[in-house]
């Protein structure tokens, strides 16, 4: 097997793991204050709506094909869900670059649904090897591991609250 890991080389595994999440959550969580900027943009209430759910949609169907695949294949799994994250989101920016001003057209509307689709689809990986990680580094004090993932959550999304109005 494995040599045992020090104490610091969890703490440090553990802080890898949990900042595995930060672009995810703070995506999700920036949209809400977003939701202005987005309408000055011509996003409709009914696009908005559509953006706001869709990177949960796929991730409900995707999270078993993500365990799966934990299962089978940890270090495929640990690195294609942030990859694809960073890929959907590098469609979001080319989507959101390629935006005239006059309505979104094909190719804006194209490139953007691809971003969403691609996140929603890898975020429950990202989620599964983050949790799992966090479990296994942390043992019989896995408890303490989940609250500090959960903490971590809510600091990004208090500052994607602050942060995103003032940066609009």
């Amino acid at each position: 097997g494995r040599p045992a890991l020090s104490s610091s080389s969890r703490i440090i595994a553990c802080i890898l793991a949990v900042s595995l999440s930060f672009g995810s959550h703070a995506s999700t969580q920036a949209l809400a204050p977003a939701e202005s900027a987005l309408e000055a943009l011509g996003v409709s209430p009914l696009g908005y709506a559509a953006i706001t759910v869709m990177p949960i949609a796929l991730g409900l169907v995707s999270l078993l094909l993500w365990g799966r695949l934990w299962d089978h294949n940890k270090q495929l799994a640990f690195v294609l869900a942030p990859a694809g994250e960073m890929t959907g989101a590098a469609f979001l920016a080319a989507g959101l670059c390629s935006h005239t001003g006059a309505g979104y057209g094909l190719l804006d509307s194209g490139l953007l649904a691809m971003g969403f689709l691609t996140i929603s689809a890898c975020k429950a990986g990202v989620a599964i090897a983050e949790f799992s990680t966090v479990g296994r580094l942390c043992g019989r004090h896995s408890a303490v591991g989940f609250a500090c993932v959960i903490l971590v959550k809510h600091v990004v999304s208090i500052l994607m609250s602050w942060g995103v109005p003032r940066i609009l």
